[in-house]
């Protein structure tokens, strides 16, 4: 686990969501963390998922595909996320 210390930059960061209805797709956010292992940690329930992101880029406001690993870590591992294309905007949905 890396420590971050004053100065540090972070360019990865992992957003935790909980889906609030699987219907719409509505998430509540949950928190924002500098450690893949810390969100994985937050994810305290099976409609929790984690978003990884780069800090201080635009995605512009059009829908798009995800730019990192989107996931369930309670239901799924990445790779299987991967396979099912969780990243990709048509496949946003609960994994069953």
């Amino acid at each position: 686990m890396h420590t971050l210390h004053k100065g540090d930059i972070i360019e990865l960061l992992w957003v935790c969501y909980k889906l609030a209805n699987e219907e719409t797709g509505l998430a509540e956010f949950v928190g924002v963390f500098d450690d893949e292992e810390k969100a994985i940690a937050a994810c305290t329930h099976d409609l929790m998922y984690i978003a990884e992101v780069e800090l201080n880029v635009s995605l512009g406001t059009e829908t798009c595909d995800a730019p990192g690993d989107i996931y369930y870590p309670r239901l799924e591992t990445k790779e299987k996320a991967r396979e099912r294309g969780a990243g990709k905007a048509e496949n946003a949905k609960w994994p069953r």
